[in-house]
């Protein structure tokens, strides 16, 4: 296993950030095009923003948000099934009012 030493501080190339996260130069290239790495930031300020892009998307926050949306929609379905049951077994019962109406009259 290799050492690597980088300064944090510092500004990095691509190519030596790409090395440092375990990804490519053109992976590097394709998130500063993406708005996720800003142009000159130190190795540390990338580092914080490519974590923070990970942890995004690990949570359905970023790009993924597809995969949120499938399910705030799952679970909309969910609930319009469970109220339309609910409305169903309600109206299978008379009102009380009514009930109240008819034993009144019948007493």
């Amino acid at each position: 296993m290799t050492t690597y030493r980088m300064d944090m501080g510092a500004p990095c190339t691509q190519a030596q950030f790409g090395e440092l996260i375990g990804v490519s130069q053109q992976t590097v290239s394709e998130l500063a095009v993406r708005g996720v790495l800003a142009p000159g930031g130190t190795a540390g300020q990338w580092l914080l923003a490519y974590t923070t892009h990970l942890r995004e998307q690990a949570t359905a926050r970023g790009a993924d948000s597809e995969l949120a949306f499938q399910r705030s929609e799952l679970a909309r379905v969910g609930r319009e099934r469970a109220e339309i049951k609910l409305a169903q077994e309600r109206s299978e019962y008379a009102p009380v009012a009514l009930i109240e109406q008819i034993l009144a009259h019948v007493g």
